[in-house]
């Protein structure tokens, strides 16, 4: 009998092509130094969240890791970092990543992240506090606080997506989880 992945990466994607981009996401997924994972490529779901969730039904990792299917990692150890944050302090219930203009972006891609506030975030050196803005639509089916349970399903996840409804931020938040993005 094969072992749970300790992590389960969600690929929400409308062709699951993405302009070549999901091809390139799940070989550099493949490529990270952290083995222990499942990839789960959720095509035709809209809307994003709903796609996370119904990620997050077949999930079988302890991990969630939401990745959109634009997104290229910066580095080999990007799933790492995640878990090994996430693991080190279990006062953290929710983490994000720093979020890079890619250095082949064009120039229209280049000029919207200049224009979009928060469509891009720097690399810091030490986990620091979100606020959450991007925070929306997600919901697994529950979180573990300290063995404490929000709610009454068989299923129970550490998590760390880049988008959560916002009533996993307070629930976490509420039972002693920082939320560092």
């Amino acid at each position: 009998m094969m072992m749970a992945p300790k992590a389960s990466v969600i690929i929400p994607s409308l062709d699951g092509y993405r302009d070549g981009n999901v091809p390139r996401l799940i070989s550099q997924l493949e490529n990270q130094t952290f083995r222990d994972l499942e990839v789960i490529l959720i095509k035709g779901v809209r809307p994003n969240g709903n796609a996370r969730n119904a990620g997050a039904k077949k999930a079988i990792g302890e991990i969630l890791i939401s990745i959109d299917d634009d997104v290229t990692l910066g580095h080999e150890k990007v799933i790492e970092n995640l878990v090994r944050h996430l693991e080190s302090d279990d006062t953290i219930g929710l983490l994000g990543i720093s979020k890079l203009i890619p250095k082949d972006s064009n120039r229209f891609q280049r000029r919207c992240a200049k224009e979009i506030p928060r469509s891009t975030s720097p690399i810091y050196d030490e986990l620091t506090e979100g606020d959450l803005v991007e925070l929306r639509e997600w919901e697994p089916k529950r979180i573990v606080c300290d063995n404490n349970l929000l709610d009454n399903d068989s299923r129970s996840f550490r998590i760390s997506p880049s988008l959560l409804d916002i009533s996993i931020l307070c629930s976490s938040v509420s039972v002693g989880f920082s939320v560092p993005l």
